[in-house]
């Protein structure tokens, strides 16, 4: 996916809501209709996008609901089986499929990463301590955001061409700046103080490094909420 259409996507790509409890009659998540409203305002009203598909899992099924089109000079429609460029979403899946294989005791959170690598790789330690999965998951492993030859040839498609040697030669030479555990770190911070925004403004956010202990949710962007 191009840049350009990266920039012009926006996608809410699932509500995921829990199983409810007995004799619940009613569903938590708005109707479709509710949500839709949403998408009009959002991409009619607010501009943050030119089209938003919305995924509703809940125990009396799945449903799809999008609005717009696929970019912004392509008036395809969206559906369920749209693709976009999930960014950073992918942490989430892959935590998630963590914790099914924790579940499922193929693997434990205390597990030190090194088991998972080939002999030839090499994963970097700090003060006797190894990094485990839990550590990579909550962002926690001392390692930097992104390692020191990553150095893409398409910025649009930054990815494309690192290969999975590259990450091991990265891991094998790194040493850890920080101790293991100390500070989580997430990647977005807001450019003005949040004060400033005005209501109804869509704003990037990066948040700064924090330590362990205190709970933060980074997203990509939001709406400022009105006084």
């Amino acid at each position: 996916m191009n840049k350009n259409r990266f920039i012009h996507f926006f996608v809410l790509l699932a509500v995921v809501v829990t199983a409810s409890r007995a004799g619940a009659q009613t569903s938590p998540v708005p109707s479709d209709a509710e949500i839709r409203k949403i998408l009009v305002d959002r991409i009619d009203v607010q501009k943050q996008s030119v089209g938003i598909v919305v995924g509703v899992i809940e125990p009396s099924g799945r449903r799809i609901v999008s609005y717009g089109q696929l970019a912004k000079n392509d008036p395809r429609p969206l559906n369920g089986d749209t693709l976009y460029e999930i960014g950073s979403i992918t942490k989430v899946f892959t935590s998630l499929l963590l914790a099914d294989a924790v579940q499922r005791h193929e693997v434990a959170l205390t597990d030190p990463v090194a088991k998972f690598l080939p002999e030839s790789a090499k994963m970097p330690e700090r003060g006797g301590r190894a990094v485990t999965l839990q550590d990579l998951a909550t962002h926690t492993s001392g390692l930097p955001r992104m390692p020191d030859n990553f150095k893409p040839a398409n910025p649009a498609n930054p990815y494309a061409d690192y290969s999975v040697e590259q990450l091991y030669q990265f891991l094998s030479s790194y040493q850890l700046s920080r101790d293991i555990g100390s500070q989580y770190v997430v990647t977005y911070r807001p450019t003005h103080p949040l004060s400033q925004g005005k209501a109804g403004e869509y704003r990037k956010v990066e948040v700064a490094p924090r330590r362990v202990g205190l709970y933060l949710r980074s997203r990509r962007g939001y709406i400022v909420p009105g006084s």
